[in-house]
């Protein structure tokens, strides 16, 4: 399993990489530190992981969803702020994460967070901000996003989502979900996290 990891790493760090950002090039970087080992952590799911399988199956998908799929039973996935009362029941329950590269996640790592999003078909998940600057690279599915308010976006695999530090955005999906590469830089603390509505 570990070079499966190793190559979902290689595959996250190629996108964040060609973001044009100093943060994505920093958890490109990170990701590709051979000094960093994947930890034997069990694999965890959620209601949506077939959703999420038959996202990242897709042809339209990015050569990442690929990676993703072959260590999907190994990723410490759980539903997105819901455990630690962020993000209220009727929105945390649609939605999925897990955290590859951080400070609690597979790869151990104090300055940075990569990982893989999922959001269900038919679903939004309303305006929220935080201190991190977060960038969004869709690798399967489509969606609508909005940030800061803006205009409403419809995006597919290879759209890249940029929000500054504190910057309010937003997603939507309709009769696909998504599913996503994310990272947080910067302030990577969760303590300012916040629905806006």
């Amino acid at each position: 399993m570990q070079t499966e990891i190793a190559q979902l790493c290689e595959d996250l760090a190629e996108l964040f990489a060609a973001e044009g950002r100093p943060g994505g090039v920093e958890v490109a970087d990170a990701l590709r530190d051979r000094r960093l080992k994947a930890h034997q952590k069990p694999g965890t799911s959620t209601s949506l992981d077939a959703e999420i399988v038959d996202l990242l199956s897709t042809t339209e998908a990015l050569p990442a969803a690929g990676s993703a799929l072959a260590v999907m039973t190994a990723l410490p996935w759980h539903y997105s702020g819901y455990h630690d009362g962020r993000i209220r029941a009727e929105v945390a329950l649609s939605m999925a994460t897990c955290e590859i590269l951080g400070p609690t996640g597979l790869i151990h790592c104090d300055s940075c967070k990569v990982g893989l999003f999922a959001q269900a078909a038919r679903h939004d998940y309303p305006a929220r901000n935080h201190a991190a600057e977060e960038t969004f690279i869709m690798i399967a599915g489509r969606a609508e996003w909005q940030c800061d308010p803006g205009n409403w976006m419809e995006q597919g695999p290879g759209a890249i989502l940029h929000h500054p530090s504190m910057a309010p955005h937003r997603s939507r999906t309709a009769e696909s979900g998504l599913v996503a590469a994310w990272r947080w830089t910067g302030d990577i603390g969760t303590g300012s996290y916040a629905l806006l509505e």
